[in-house]
């Protein structure tokens, strides 16, 4: 092998590992976009405007559509749209007019807003 072809390759495999090292702890770590909702995201009330079944269930829990109308303290209310599974004994909480709590996270995607009382936010 030319001392040229051996000095490529050590870079090569140099390069390799340090992008291995610098990527692959960013992507194991990552949080899903519910974690970090949960986590860094800023909490709100929100009044129910409409909640309708999907007809699906997800660990023999029931999915739902919920419409929600999200006030904050410093600026104006929106409308969110969020499908979420709920306990079957919560669902009576999810009525329309009903107040619900929920966390709101804004990145340069949009608004994620998850509801408390169901799995994902127990």
């Amino acid at each position: 092998m030319e001392p040229f072809t051996l000095i490529l390759s050590c870079i090569g495999l140099l390069i390799f590992f340090a992008v291995i090292a610098i990527v692959l702890p960013r992507v194991l770590n990552k949080k899903s976009i519910t974690e970090q909702t949960i986590l860094e995201g800023y909490s709100a009330r929100a009044t129910v405007i409409s909640s309708t079944p999907t007809g699906q269930y997800s660990s023999g829990q029931p999915e739902i559509v919920l419409v929600l109308k999200i006030e904050r303290p410093t600026s104006l209310p929106f409308q969110a749209t969020v499908k979420t599974t709920v306990y079957t004994m919560n669902l009576p909480k999810f009525q329309e007019q009903a107040k619900v709590h929920v966390k709101v996270f804004e990145d340069r995607k949009g608004k994620h807003v998850v509801v408390k009382g169901t799995l994902d936010y127990p």
